[in-house]
């Protein structure tokens, strides 16, 4: 099946698969690329002829403001006693308005002309009212290279990162090698434009067809790298052998246009742009006869349809058929290369919310610290041109070797003063070597160890995904950029695949999956005296348990038969109680029934609020004969059930009943129990409270409430209002 096929052409035909380079490192790489290409394209431009004229393109002259500040038509340069022409052509940001060779090889001879004579220190220029004014060479600095320059470095970034990072986290998918490819030719023709754009008056002709050249080649493998993605992608539309031979399309138009074998018609660059872009048109319809009864596929591909017209369809409308109907465009030349670029911001989006190409969100995340130094370097080359610092080769080339240098140096020390990479490698040792076992047993919350977790902090892969195939032993796919393993925790076995170590700058390799070997052993070593250890805490509660029972609550009990006094035998039964309530809170093994204990709880309260004639309210109508406590619920609620109902009857202003024993009507003490599927809660609201909170005196009532609640990892909070205060209290099931 073709199917197979294109599986083999992208995982073993294809000489990237073999490349080692870690992802996070391919695009530090690339990083330095561009800032070293930045970095040269920049010093040739300001090495370019210049004279700090503020000269304006209107229409097909050029303008320069005299003297009396007002703008005058520029006619020419004067060059031993002759006028050389200078038009707006001449000085375009990119003269593909050009119709034949002829006028292309006359248009480059004309630039080494006028190239030959803005090298001088000084120039004659000639306005269209005969005025002549001199001009005199400055040294350009970075900061008065145009903005047009800086615009196009930025975007040819972009896309170069952009694709790149696609190819870098998936290197077995052809789609992303097309991508990449896609990428680096709309970097090349950024790079190539923006150098010849940065000209004032003139650019070595020589100089400026090559970078036309490379221009127009960067602009041709970016078409052609869309038409290609949509031969692959969503679904292929044919064998992959299919797609070598289309390979020598774009080949062949470059080396048409350097031979200069054919004349183009309707326009000598654009005519195989506009070919590209029409067979583009038709690949989108094929693939769409072929994927828009699967869902998926077809969401894929209308992310990739809409990317490619806006941005592809703005440049065309607004730049492309101008140029070949009007003979200008409509709009700037960086505006129609940010349209370009739109294309990249599609797929970008489609990765996040359609699952383009079949890549993960995280790999945005891993070149969020790329991106980040080309930031900080970026910004720290700015500040030294802020302040007028001529780009004098030699002080540019040390003020980026210091500022990489100064970046890297600052992120080792303070790592090292921290103490991080001291930890690591004894982690690292502990595990690999299986030394000092004990240091992890002897943990005292050993009991919440987590082997993916210490995984998960040792090796900070980019993604951490769960998956359902079952491996016996950690492997390691995709030359190390990816780890499969599978744990065991009491008997369940969950299995994941580990992206990018160390958030994509290294390769997962064999120690590392036994070091892994080793964290799960240990971690099953430490379960296991783990569970040894709550084991013989449990016979030590049992023990304690019985010896209380059978010992302390049986004295108890006889002396409450022995004793006379009525009061002295109530509180000897309430201590007995007390004692049978934490026995029971003791065994975490057993569960009691929500309802009964509310029907304890309401008998307590009930006797208590009788004792002063308080008036009670009570509700558990929302419990459910389902709903249980433990030993630790149970008595934590009882205990601050008691002090809630002790404190309102202590701090009620509620009138006491008359020497009839008639009891006034009063609001009285409330209290409501609930349940649901997570907790268990209780409000209490108690009249008479007319202090807010923070003006209570928290005693050690408040604090044990507050601290009984914590042990259960429940919420309590009071509201006072309307001169009452409600209590809301939950615990988790």
């Amino acid at each position: 099946m073709w199917t197979n096929e294109l599986r083999t052409l992208s995982t073993r035909s294809w000489p990237y698969t073999h490349f080692s380079l870690a992802p996070q490192n391919v695009l530090i790489l690339a990083s330095f690329i561009v800032l070293l290409v930045l970095f040269l394209s920049s010093q040739y431009a300001s090495q370019l002829p210049y004279f700090g004229t503020p000269l304006q393109l209107e229409g097909s002259v050029v303008t320069l403001k005299n003297e009396k500040n007002v703008s005058t038509v520029i006619s020419g340069v004067i060059s031993n006693g002759q006028l050389i022409p200078i038009s707006a052509a001449h000085l375009s940001a990119d003269p593909d308005f050009i119709l034949t060779f002829g006028e292309f090889n006359q248009y480059f001879s004309h630039q080494n002309t006028l190239f030959s004579v803005f090298q001088q220190d000084q120039v004659v220029i000639q306005f269209i009212d005969g005025e002549q004014r001199t001009l005199r060479q400055q040294q350009r600095t970075l900061s008065q290279l145009p903005s047009i320059f800086w615009i196009l470095q930025l975007f040819g970034a972009i896309s170069l990162l952009t694709g790149l990072a696609f190819w870098a986290y998936h290197r077995h998918n052809v789609v992303t090698l097309v991508l990449a490819i896609g990428g680096l030719g709309f970097y090349l023709m950024q790079v190539s434009m923006s150098v010849y754009a940065a000209r004032e008056f003139a650019i070595s002709g020589d100089i400026f067809r090559l970078l036309l050249h490379g221009n127009h080649l960067g602009g041709i493998v970016f078409i052609f790298s869309l038409a290609m993605l949509l031969w692959c992608y969503p679904s292929p539309l044919g064998k992959p052998k299919y797609v070598i031979p289309l390979v020598a399309v774009p080949l062949l138009i470059w080396i048409n246009e350097l031979q200069q074998w054919i004349e183009w018609p309707i326009s000598l660059f654009y005519f195989p742009t506009l070919f590209l872009l029409t067979f583009t048109g038709i690949l989108l319809r094929c693939q769409w006869r072929k994927i828009h009864s699967n869902p998926q596929q077809r969401t894929q591909y209308l992310w990739l349809v809409y990317s490619i017209l806006i941005g592809m369809g703005l440049t065309l409308l607004a730049y492309v058929i101008p140029i070949v109907v009007l003979g200008h465009p409509l709009v700037s030349n960086w505006l129609a290369n940010a349209f370009c670029l739109l294309v990249y911001f599609g797929f970008l989006l489609g990765v996040h919310y359609g699952g383009l190409f079949s890549v993960e969100r995280w790999w945005i995340k891993a070149c969020a610290n790329v991106l980040l130094a080309i930031l900080l370097i970026a910004m720290d080359l700015f500040a030294v041109t802020l302040f007028g610092a001529e780009a004098a080769l030699g002080f540019s080339v040390i003020a980026i070797i210091c500022f990489w240098l100064y970046l890297f140096a600052r992120t080792r020390i303070a790592t090292f003063l921290s103490g991080m990479e001291k930890k690591n490698n004894v982690l690292t040792g502990l595990l690999f070597e299986n030394t000092n076992l004990n240091a992890i047993k002897n943990d005292a919350e050993c009991s919440n160890f987590s082997e993916i977790a210490l995984i998960q902090s040792l090796y900070s892969p980019l993604a951490l995904h769960p998956t359902t195939e079952v491996w016996s032993k950690p492997t390691l796919k995709e030359k190390g950029l990816k780890l499969n393993l599978s744990v065991t925790h009491q008997g369940i076995t969950e299995s994941y695949e580990l992206i990018g170590k160390q958030h994509g700058r290294k390769y997962f390799t064999d120690e590392d999956c036994q070091c892994i070997v080793n964290i799960i052993t240990h971690a099953r070593e430490t379960e296991k005296l783990y569970q040894e250890r709550e084991q013989t805490l449990l016979m030590e509660r049992q023990r304690i348990m019985r010896d209380l029972h059978d010992d302390v609550a049986s004295d108890l009990l006889t002396l409450t038969h022995r004793l006379k006094n009525p009061e002295t035998v109530n509180t000897a039964r309430k201590c007995l109680k007390n004692l049978r309530d934490i026995v029971y809170s003791i065994d975490d093994q057993q569960s009691r029934s929500l309802l009964d204990a509310a029907a304890n709880w309401r008998h307590e309260i009930s006797t208590l609020v009788e004792s002063v004639d308080y008036p009670l309210t009570w509700t558990d109508d929302k419990l459910t004969l389902n709903d249980e406590l433990t030993g630790a619920q149970w008595l934590h609620l009882s205990r601050i059930l008691r002090e809630l109902t002790v404190n309102a009857i202590k701090h009620s202003t509620v009138e006491r009943t008359s020497s009839e024993h008639t009891p006034l009507p009063t609001p009285g003490l409330s209290i409501e129990l609930w349940s649901d599927d997570r907790t268990i809660g209780a409000l209490i609201i108690n009249p008479g409270v007319t202090q807010a909170k923070e003006q209570w005196h928290a005693g050690k009532g408040l604090k044990s409430i507050e601290r009984r609640i914590e042990e259960l990892k429940g919420n309590v909070s009071w509201h006072v209002s309307n001169n009452q205060c409600q209590v809301t209290l939950s615990i988790p099931r």
